[in-house]
């Protein structure tokens, strides 16, 4: 019964794990997705969509200027 309990709970670690590596991995992706916008005007549209809840959190949370200087270190202006 003991080890069935850990592996249950193993499962749910793991899955918090998962969405956490998932959420830093799309912050972390709109640094590259916006310079690759900026070089193919095609994608600007598909990128502004996807980014869009990122974009709530800039202007209504403290991560602004993170996002500001994150973005400036990938060109954008």
């Amino acid at each position: 019964m003991s080890g069935e309990h850990e592996r249950e709970s193993g499962r749910g670690g793991g899955l918090i794990w998962f969405f956490l590596a998932a959420a830093v991995l799309y912050v972390l992706s709109v640094g590259p997705a916006g310079a690759l916008a900026r070089k193919n005007t095609k994608l600007v549209a598909v990128v502004v969509a996807v980014y869009t809840p990122l974009r709530w959190f800039h202007d209504y949370t403290p991560l602004g200027n993170p996002l500001d200087a994150y973005g400036r270190l990938w060109g954008w202006e």
